[in-house]
């Protein structure tokens, strides 16, 4: 297995319209290091996961989407896993939309990554696949007043 840390960046960051390209090959390689199941007890060796965190804390917004969505993939349907993985990936997406200057999208977007954020820690659940609820709901809150430095922590260690 890859270690989600010796995983280089992509050389730029990708948005849609402007004249940069996806670094397919790093996405490629990262993508190809989802673990064959998405499961909470497994996030701390998922590396994909893990590189998809670190692409989102770093703002390569479209790139989360891209290797983020091999994880989910890998999710049972309807799972806790697999709704927090959608919210992450609604997250990016409005992180690169705030960028794009699109406000509408980017509270479509938000709302949208709120609802699946909801279903993903029912009741009195606080932690998921490594990620606390409220550093997620603070990453919204980040996100919607464009703070540049949005992050999503994770807590394995």
């Amino acid at each position: 297995m890859t270690d989600w840390q010796a995983l280089a960046l992509p050389a730029t960051r990708h948005v849609p319209g402007q004249a940069t390209t996806a670094d397919a090959t790093v996405l490629e390689r990262a993508c190809r290091t989802a673990l064959p199941q998405t499961l909470d007890d497994t996030a701390r060796h998922n590396t994909a996961w893990r590189y998809g965190l670190r692409l989102f804390n770093d703002g390569f917004y479209w790139e989360t989407h891209e290797v983020l969505e091999a994880v989910w993939m890998n999710a049972r349907p309807n799972s806790c896993e697999r709704h927090l993985l959608q919210g992450v990936i609604h997250l990016a997406n409005a992180a690169l939309k705030h960028h794009m200057h699109r406000p509408q999208a980017v509270q479509r977007l938000l709302a949208l990554a709120g609802e699946c954020i909801a279903r993903a820690y029912p009741q009195e659940s606080q932690m998921l696949m490594g990620v606390a609820r409220a550093d997620l709901h603070r990453t919204v809150t980040a996100v919607a007043i464009g703070d540049g430095r949005a992050v999503i922590p994770a807590h394995f260690e």
